[in-house]
């Protein structure tokens, strides 16, 4: 039993170590501009779904129920926009107190938890190794790689001519807007 619980803590940890390492290079790639979507009409309830699935072991593990409602289709890379969304869901998983909520509307995805809410402007964070602590349980941590995940997915949605955009940042939870494409307002 010991020595499953390691090997479950080591796979664990190389599943962390290889998605730090891919960010590392989605980050490199839409700094030297050289990521170019491929859209193609996409069903978004289904790509959403496929990235709540694909976190749903964190989920269980912060006890966070993630519900998705809405649907709606839309022109993008579907390589890419799952894992914007991917980064998206894992940060609001890892930081809800007990739900995240994906609203799917035209052009739009709006993603809300009721975690302790963004601990600076997304534009802060939303950069490669911030040094914003993030919190976690009753701990401020300064992991290094901060940013990085809210940095590709604003990156991927800025490649589809999208924005990322935090609503709402308090105590009560964090919202954030991923638009698909250009919009007018916010």
């Amino acid at each position: 039993a010991a020595r499953r619980d390691l090997l479950d803590r080591a796979a664990a940890e190389t599943d962390a170590l290889s998605a730090l390492v891919q960010q590392l290079v989605d980050a490199h790639r839409f700094e030297q501009g050289e990521v170019r979507p491929r859209p193609r009409p996409v069903r978004l309830r289904e790509l959403v779904e496929g990235e709540r699935d694909r976190v749903s072991a964190v989920a269980e593990e912060h006890a966070v129920r993630i519900e998705v409602e809405g649907d709606a289709d839309a022109e993008v890379d579907p390589e890419l926009m799952a894992r914007a969304v991917g980064n998206l869901l894992g940060n609001a998983v890892r930081y809800a107190a007990s739900t995240v909520r994906v609203e799917i509307r035209t052009g739009l995805l709006r993603i809300l938890d009721d975690g302790p809410g963004l601990p600076a402007p997304l534009d802060e964070l939303a950069r490669p190794f911030n040094d914003q602590p993030a919190p976690a349980s009753g701990e401020d941590y300064r992991a290094g790689a901060g940013g990085l995940g809210l940095y590709v997915a604003r990156s991927i949605l800025e490649a589809h001519g999208g924005r990322l955009v935090d609503e709402a940042r308090g105590p009560g939870g964090t919202v954030l807007l991923a638009y698909l494409g250009r919009r007018e307002t916010a």
